[in-house]
């Protein structure tokens, strides 16, 4: 029996052949999404069920999505109903290929079907996969009406999250919480492309022999794909991709040009940036290039001095009233501390309670950074200043002393960026590779926390965990504190709560790791500043 195709399995042909051909053959094999990725999978699903609100009276199609035959047997009852104003996960087959809907809404003129994005903004796959859907939807309707030239589905949008609605508290307002975005035309012109990517993701499945597909940019686009490394050698990227500021895009300019390897360039090609011409420079002496500028840069920098790094929560739905979708929220500080040459303090803050973390983090920041009013505060990248100044618009009260805060800032990737490289940057800036380069003794590997998004996502479970500690269930309360976490707690029965100890672990666990990652960001500045003042002063008289 042929496999059934699903939208899932379309997408992942349309991203590679090779891709599917694994998902059918070897489907355990396929790596799992990370903390972050399950997040937001879960995040989406809840943005879903959120969206139904704004269709009352509709009715979920309540059968596992396994089941494909009751699940299409009960939408096509619900659709039938006409007093079934909207059915939500509708399921429908055509010619093999099966889909659900998250929103078929009924009209005077058909059926209305949305699509919900956890997303402010629409991407060309996402218009994709709504042509996906109404086209197989339609031939659906169409095969069991036996209608040939109609189309049941008379409008077909995006129901995406809007930027500008605030969250007031309780019940979110759906009417404005979304962005209807009618794409009723641009999915009719995609049919065609639809249904020739049917067909060929139907003559892959019916394969017996592996695709030859060679790895390549697509294992990475629009996600990394989960055979990477395990039945699939990862993709060895183009010599060129490790030149500063290229990509993809400039790569194709540049194979325009004539330019295929590093051996194409001239010493002082016009087609590369002065960040380029280093790091042509260092390749080619198999090293590193310092700018004699570097040490006066460096010399600006004097003690006492601070080194900053925030972490923030951006979430799909807001969790805190006066707040917007995807808004960052700053939770927590590192702020290292250098008062004269061979001393070091740590100052630092995580929010730990289920209020806005915003005015409690800013008070504490100020305070921190009090000791020395004049010292510079050193950052990596220009995050930290866009945190302070959206801090300072949420807190009028604090606005000039958080104003003279941003003043302090002094951003170390510029200076990185316009005075060193090393071969080891392989065309990145970012501090997590500029560490190993400069300074390999000090890296992340043995955090579990080891970027900002993996932060973002470990703070929500950890107020989630604090809930469940304290005992309250769902309900989400005012003020929880952390060091006070209730590792036992007794039912009415009188016996221990095994979720409430497990749920206080798991916070404390989460704590340590959030407090680990933050302190190594401004850990790996100090370490960074003072390896480039080694480097700068290594050849100085």
């Amino acid at each position: 029996m042929q496999p059934r195709l699903s939208k899932s399995r379309i997408l992942s042909h349309r991203q590679c052949a090779l891709r599917l051909y694994h998902e059918l053959h070897h489907p355990t094999r396929g790596g799992e999404p990370g903390p972050a990725g399950r997040f937001y999978i879960e995040e989406g699903r809840r943005v879903g069920e959120v969206a139904r609100s704004r269709f009352p009276g509709g009715v979920l199609v309540d059968v596992p999505f396994f089941d494909v035959k009751q699940s299409v047997a009960r939408t096509w009852e619900l659709i039938d109903d006409p007093n079934v104003p909207a059915v939500f996960e509708a399921s429908f087959e055509w010619n093999g290929v099966y889909v659900r809907a998250d929103i078929m809404e009924r009209r005077h003129d058909g059926w209305g079907l949305w699509e919900v994005k956890s997303v402010l903004h629409a991407k060309e796959r996402h218009l994709y996969e709504l042509a996906l859907q109404r086209t197989v939807i339609s031939l659906a309707m169409a095969e069991r009406d036996g209608a040939r030239d109609t189309d049941a589905v008379a409008k077909a949008g995006l129901l995406l999250l809007n930027r500008n609605y605030v969250y007031e508290g309780g019940e979110y307002d759906t009417r404005h919480m979304f962005a209807a975005e009618p794409r009723t035309r641009e999915t009719a012109r995609l049919q065609k492309m639809v249904l020739r990517d049917i067909e060929r993701a139907r003559e892959t499945m019916m394969e017996e022999t592996t695709p030859p597909i060679l790895p390549d940019e697509h294992c990475y686009n629009p996600y990394p794909c989960p055979f990477l490394d395990v039945t699939c050698e990862t993709p060895e990227p183009h010599e060129l991709l490790s030149m500063p500021g290229v990509g993809v895009s400039k790569l194709e300019q540049l194979q325009k040009e004539g330019i295929h390897s590093i051996n194409d360039f001239m010493e002082e090609d016009p087609m590369l940036t002065l960040q380029g011409r280093r790091a042509l420079k260092a390749i080619r002496n198999g090293g590193r290039v310092i700018e004699p500028g570097l040490v006066e840069e460096l010399a600006k920098i004097e003690y006492p001095r601070m080194f900053l790094d925030f972490e923030a929560a951006q979430a799909p739905l807001p969790r805190w009233v006066g707040t917007r979708p995807f808004e960052r929220l700053p939770f927590q500080f590192s702020l290292h501390i250098e008062p004269r040459p061979g001393e070091r303090l740590h100052e630092a803050y995580l929010h730990e309670t289920a209020d806005d973390p915003r005015r409690p983090l800013a008070e504490a920041l100020l305070q921190a950074t009090s000791q020395f009013p004049e010292a510079p505060i050193l950052s990596y990248s220009a995050y930290e200043k866009q945190v302070i100044h959206d801090l300072s618009l949420h807190l009028p009260d604090q606005a000039e002393s958080l104003r003279g805060l941003k003043k302090r800032l002094v951003d170390l990737l510029p200076i990185v960026m316009n005075h060193i490289y090393d071969v080891g940057f392989n065309g990145g800036y970012s501090i997590k590779v500029v560490l190993p380069a400069l300074v390999p003794e000090l890296d992340y590997s043995d955090l579990e926390v080891a970027d900002g998004t993996t932060a973002s996502v470990y703070f929500i479970r950890m107020l989630d965990q604090l809930r469940l500690a304290a005992g309250s269930g769902d309900a989400t309360p005012s003020h929880i504190e952390a060091d006070r976490i209730r590792e036992t707690t007794t039912t009415p029965e009188g016996t221990t709560s095994d979720t409430v100890q497990q749920a206080g672990r798991e916070a404390k666990r989460i704590r340590e790791s959030l407090w680990r990652y933050c302190r190594r960001d401004t850990e790996a500045m100090v370490a960074l500043l003072h390896a480039l003042e080694e480097e700068a002063h290594r050849d100085t008289p």
